[in-house]
């Protein structure tokens, strides 16, 4: 399970392979999609290993957690947001998302999309950006320390970024001489990175 990437041209992400790749290598994207795809590992599937992963890190002490899905691993992360499991998520070109799973979403959310894609076209993305701003609603907790009672008010956050010229899976799956598209998918980690890390300073979520 890959925690944090650098960008698209260097690999250097947090990367634990002893305790949480399940026999897949990294860190290289495009080896490890097409070794999922080959090991024919579906949604369903890789929600109950993430859950597994997710668990093992914070048993080590993490107090957060932030998940990127690529393809249909954005229906697995929209299912681990759905279940309270994590503080912060990126979907990045998603596959097999649905209305429902959207509005089960209420963490800090990050959809990038391409322009050109079957999966998950424009309009379907824009109508998750309007289901996510809709459900934005102020949320807060009540929280009470002896004589000490806090008040938390705060948004959930939403950002949705179309990217054009590049199609469905660009971000694991292009062509590094292409300077645009390479320009494209850098661009895409460092909003995912950007998002993880503005949203997994906060200690109090709502769970």
């Amino acid at each position: 399970m890959c925690v944090l990437v650098k960008s698209s041209g260097r690999e250097d992400f947090y990367f634990d392979k002893e305790k949480y790749d399940h026999g897949h290598e990294a860190p290289n994207f495009r080896k490890l999609a097409d070794k999922v795809a080959a090991a024919d590992h579906g949604s369903d599937k890789g929600f109950e290993d993430a859950k597994l992963i997710i668990e093992a890190i914070k048993s080590e002490g993490v107090a957060s957690v932030g998940v990127a899905g690529f393809c249909w691993g954005g229906k697995v992360v929209t299912e681990l947001a759905k279940s309270k499991l994590i503080e912060a998520v990126v979907l990045l070109h998603p596959s097999f998302v649905s209305q429902d799973d959207i509005n089960g979403v209420d963490i800090p959310i990050s959809i990038l999309g391409a322009k050109i894609d079957m999966c998950s076209p424009p309009e379907l993305v824009k109508h998750f950006e309007e289901i996510l701003t809709a459900n934005s609603v102020v949320r807060f907790i009540f929280l009470s320390f002896v004589d000490i009672s806090i008040l938390y008010f705060f948004l959930i956050q939403v950002f949705v970024k179309m990217f054009s010229k590049v199609s469905h899976g660009w971000t694991v799956r292009y062509n590094p001489e292409d300077a645009e598209e390479a320009k494209a998918v850098e661009e895409a980690h460092q909003d995912l990175l950007d998002w993880l890390a503005e949203h997994l300073k906060w200690e109090i979520f709502v769970t």
